[in-house]
């Protein structure tokens, strides 16, 4: 299949404990994903080892609140583009690997919002922000977060780590967002301790770590 389509697929099937294995996603060119499980409550892990996945993820899992675990193709490299939403209110996640994929100019706004159990993410080689609204809001178990390579066309990031009440170390995040530091610090920690310190992360460009 070219040019395929599978949004809403599955939206609100909140049944659904598992992808029926006739269902590959493996085409050459998959341009929509938004919403696929959305509401899929009862799906706690998902193979996707065998799919190739482009374009627009948003909200893919939105609110899959038991869902523990994703497989992503090792062998595919996916351009991530359109992936806010993508993990809204996934809960029950501790890991995601994206090391492999391409990183493109990305709208990342509450792609990661209440994912309270999530301590690991592995992000693309680089890429740019567009927009990062709340990324990471209310991520409770997320001690590190490791922005190396990661550029902003500074569009709205307000609140990216609010509520990370754990959220000890941030590696060096680069491009232009010191040129905005006021409105992208805006309410984005909720340790003060570490809103003291956190402007040379744009100034300095190098590892800070605060223990609370």
């Amino acid at each position: 299949t070219t040019g395929a389509s599978y949004s809403f697929l599955f939206f609100n099937c909140q049944s659904l404990k598992e992808v029926p294995s006739s269902l590959t996603f493996n085409t050459s060119n998959s341009l929509d994903f938004k919403y696929t499980f959305y509401n899929c409550i009862g799906l706690e892990e998902i193979n996707l080892e065998t799919a190739k996945l482009s374009g627009y993820l948003e909200g893919m899992f939105y609110n899959c609140k038991n869902l523990k675990e994703v497989k992503f193709n090792p062998d595919d490299a996916p351009y991530m583009s359109e992936v806010q939403y993508m993990f809204y209110k996934c809960e029950n996640i501790d890991n995601l690997d994206f090391s492999n994929w391409h990183g493109g100019s990305v709208n990342t706004s509450y792609a990661f919002y209440g994912c309270k159990k999530l301590k690991n993410i592995k992000k693309p080689a680089s890429f740019t922000f567009t927009d990062c609204m709340l990324m990471f809001y209310d991520c409770d178990s997320l001690e590190k977060a490791d922005l190396s390579k990661v550029y902003s066309t500074m569009g709205n990031c307000f609140g990216m780590f609010q509520d990370c009440d754990n959220l000890k170390t941030v590696i060096q995040i680069s491009g232009n967002l010191g040129e905005n530091i006021e409105k992208y610090l805006d309410n984005e920690f909720i340790n003060d301790d570490i809103l003291a310190d956190i402007a040379d992360i744009y100034y300095k460009s190098r590892q800070i770590s605060s223990a609370k």
